[in-house]
C-alpha cells in the first residue's frame, strides 16, 4: 500500500527438522535469493549454498539454518510466473533428497547425501510454479470479484434501506451502520447542514462523538469546506495537512 514492493513469506516445510515459521514480509531486495528471483525472473539452481562465487549480486542468509540446526546446501530457487509475464511469488526448493519421504538424519548426512538438482527436477518445478502461479491469480481474481460482488449487494442494501420512509433518527442511525460496514471504516461521523452550520449527527468509533465538534461553521476547515463547495477532499496525512487543529 505504501508503494513498497516486499517479499511476503507464506509457507515453509521442512521434512528434516522442526522449524517455527511465522508469515513475515521483508523489504524486495536483490541481495537475497529470493529476492532476485522475484525481480529478475532468473532461476537460481546452487549446487552449495554455503560455496556461493563471491561476483554474485546475492548471498544466501544462514541465520534460519542456524537457528534450527541445519545445513543448506542445494537450492533451486524459482519464480512464479503468470502467463502474462507477472511474477507474484518465488518457489524455493533446498536440498535435493535421494529418496523422497526420507529425511536427513544429521547435518553430516545433508553434506554427504544432498544432491544438486537435475535438469529433470528443474524442468519440472518450472512447470510447477508456473501452475501454482496461476492458481494463486485465480484465487486472487476470484476473491477480488467476490469482494466486489458483496460490496455491491451491500451498496443495493444501503440504498434501499435509506430511501424508506423512517424517521429521520433512524435513517441517520441506518447510514451511519452500513456506511461504516460498506467502506470499512474504524471511525466515521458525518454532519447535516442546518442555517449555515453543520451539526453532527451520527458517529461510529470509539470516543469519536466526544472527540468530534458538535457544530461546525460551513467554510471552516475540511467538513466545513466540503460543504461549502461540493467537492470532496482526500487527506493522506493528517498530521501533516494545513488548516488542521492538531
Amino acid at each position: 500500500r505504501e508503494g513498497l514492493r516486499r517479499l511476503r513469506f507464506e509457507l515453509a516445510q521442512n521434512d528434516s527438522v522442526p522449524v517455527a515459521f511465522n508469515a513475515v514480509a521483508l523489504p524486495l531486495s536483490p541481495e537475497s535469493l529470493a529476492g532476485h528471483v522475484a525481480l529478475t525472473g532468473e532461476t537460481l539452481d546452487v549446487a552449495d549454498a554455503y560455496a556461493l562465487p563471491t561476483n554474485r549480486p546475492y548471498r544466501f542468509n544462514p541465520d534460519v539454518d542456524t537457528l534450527a540446526g541445519y545445513r543448506t546446501k542445494s537450492l533451486l530457487v524459482l519464480p512464479m510466473q503468470t502467463p502474462g509475464g507477472e511474477i507474484i511469488g518465488v518457489l524455493a526448493l533446498i536440498n535435493c533428497k535421494r529418496e523422497s519421504g526420507r529425511p536427513f538424519a544429521t547435518t553430516a548426512a545433508i553434506e554427504r547425501d544432498a544432491l544438486p538438482y537435475s535438469a529433470a527436477f528443474r524442468n519440472l518445478a518450472a512447470s510447477l510454479a508456473s501452475q501454482a502461479a496461476v492458481a494463486l491469480a485465480n484465487s486472487d481474481l476470484f476473491r477480488e470479484l467476490t469482494r466486489r460482488h458483496a460490496r455491491l449487494e451491500a451498496l443495493v442494501d444501503v440504498s434501499q434501506r435509506a430511501t424508506r420512509l423512517w424517521p429521520p433518527a433512524t435513517v441517520q442511525r441506518r447510514i451511519a451502520d452500513l456506511y461504516a460496514g460498506l467502506l470499512q471504516a474504524d471511525a466515521m461521523a458525518f454532519h447535516l447542514e442546518d442555517e449555515g452550520r453543520l451539526v453532527l449527527a451520527e458517529a461510529r468509533g470509539e470516543d469519536m462523538a466526544a472527540l468530534l465538534p458538535a457544530e461546525i461553521a460551513v467554510g471552516d476547515g475540511p467538513a466545513g469546506r466540503v460543504a461549502e463547495t461540493g467537492a470532496p477532499i482526500v487527506i493522506l496525512d493528517l498530521a501533516g495537512h494545513p488548516g488542521l487543529d492538531p
